[in-house]
């Protein structure tokens, strides 16, 4: 007959072990350009899902490009241009920044990267990545002899 054991403590500090590497594995791949335009992130995660929420504002859907490279990084690029009403027009103050812009975020291998999905609306580009369970480590007997 075999008899399993379970620690309820063990489990907990595994999953909190794994909680803290994907948030510092997420932070390592955060960083912010200052004097040029990059789009401001917050990532957050409920139980299926890893979202990051980039700013983009008075941009198109098709002036943004997402993708995963090889090194497991995620991509944001795009170009926010500055925009003239007309060619008579003179800037006597400017504070919004533009220009082009690249993020890259490091992605956990714990995150699904084949259905991410994105949407944007109201200038926030919404980045949604299923988390997969990862497999729990399995105990290997070994015979004393």
């Amino acid at each position: 007959m075999t008899m399993l054991t379970f620690n309820p403590m063990k489990t907990m500090e595994e999953l909190s072990r794994r909680a803290g590497s994907l948030i510092n594995d997420f932070e390592k791949g955060v960083n912010f350009d200052y004097g040029k335009y990059s789009p401001r992130v917050d990532i957050t995660e409920d139980e299926k899902n890893v979202y990051i929420y980039a700013d983009a504002p008075g941009m198109s859907k098709e002036e943004i490009r997402i993708f995963i490279d090889e090194e497991n990084n995620l991509h944001i690029k795009g170009d926010k241009k500055k925009e003239k009403k007309n060619e008579n027009q003179v800037f006597l103050r400017t504070e919004r920044v533009f220009g082009s812009f690249e993020r890259i975020i490091s992605l956990h291998d714990t995150l699904l990267k084949e259905n991410i999905s994105a949407k944007y609306d109201n200038g926030v580009l919404e980045i949604s990545l299923p988390k997969v369970e990862p497999p729990l480590p399995k105990e290997i007997e070994i015979e004393i002899k």
